[in-house]
């Protein structure tokens, strides 16, 4: 899949998620319940087409998908333990490098996948000594397997002869499902609104997964990451109110612990932040300069309220 559809695809699975978790409040009104079936069987048609696309017609495709999906999961794990490692010792430059989700190592082009997978074995085996001294689970055997993984999947070889046709076939069938996609999402956001006052927790949830639809980082002016302070665990469902911008209603933070803001809705200056979470302190950051152009990364660490 293309980056942009890969984002789409990614926004997806967070809105399926989020409507899981609130089941219990929209279950029994029909017409939700059948869009939420639409979406559910859209995200599935886009899983099997992105099997053809990758697919070759010499009976190496389950064999290829079942090495991209090991690799991918652990990947993901050495990503998420680099990560809590890098928020330890305030090293935020390492934390872009290597803090994927799961669908940023699998539901991509196999170049881009291998590329992200050997920059998590290499960051691993280049903090190896600091990772081992401070009791990270990352040692020089699990770095192998990663290495072994990475290896596996690229000795299973496509036929590009055999399997054009089928692939350039499923491209064009992702573009036309990514547009049913699409009308899907915002036909459920129009739905929802009720949501809005009865529960702006859902509604707020929901919005704010499917509006990053097509936001790259490259467009983006700032990407606040929430997490516990003691555990680093990420946060979701933090809110945060940018005072100087019209959005009263604020923004949640996604399943991943984060809220971001384009170039488009952010304004250049400084900024005043208002976060709050249940069971934690409420934290106002004041002066945050949002500068034209440029990405802000903040990572905000949250403390329990005891």
């Amino acid at each position: 899949m293309e980056d942009r559809q890969t984002r789409n695809y990614e926004a997806g699975i967070t809105g399926k998620t989020i409507m899981e978790n609130f089941i219990a409040i929209w279950t029994l009104k029909i017409p939700i319940a059948a869009k939420k079936a639409l979406l559910d069987a859209s995200l599935l048609r886009i899983e099997k087409l992105m099997d053809k696309q990758e697919a070759d017609n010499t009976g190496n495709a389950t064999a290829k998908r079942n090495a991209k999906v090991k690799a991918a999961n652990n990947g993901w794990t050495h990503s998420k333990i680099l990560a809590a490692f890098a928020t330890d010792t305030d090293n935020e430059t390492l934390r872009a490098e290597i803090d994927f989700e799961i669908t940023d190592l699998l539901n991509i082009k196999d170049s881009k996948a291998k590329e992200r997978w050997n920059t998590i074995l290499q960051k691993g085996t280049d903090n190896l000594a600091a990772l081992t001294a401070g009791g990270y689970d990352i040692d020089a055997a699990s770095l192998l397997t990663l290495k072994n993984d990475i290896k596996a999947f690229t000795d299973i070889e496509t036929s590009p002869r055999t399997s054009k046709v089928a692939s350039k076939a499923a491209t064009n069938d992702m573009k036309l499902e990514f547009k049913t996609l699409k009308k899907i999402k915002i036909g459920l956001i129009e739905l929802l609104a009720p949501f809005k006052d009865s529960n702006s927790e859902f509604y707020l949830s929901m919005v704010s997964a499917f509006s990053s639809v097509g936001i790259g980082v490259r467009h983006l002016a700032l990407r606040l990451t929430l997490v516990d302070e003691i555990t680093n665990v990420r946060l979701k469902v933090v809110k945060c109110v940018v005072v100087e911008l019209p959005l009263l209603l604020g923004k949640l933070s996604s399943e991943r612990g984060i809220i971001d803001y384009s170039q488009l809705e952010m304004k250049e200056g400084n900024m005043t932040l208002n976060i709050a979470a249940e069971n934690y302190d409420p934290q106002t950051l004041n002066n945050v300069a949002i500068v034209k152009g440029k990405l802000l990364r903040l990572v905000i660490k949250m403390k329990k309220i005891i």
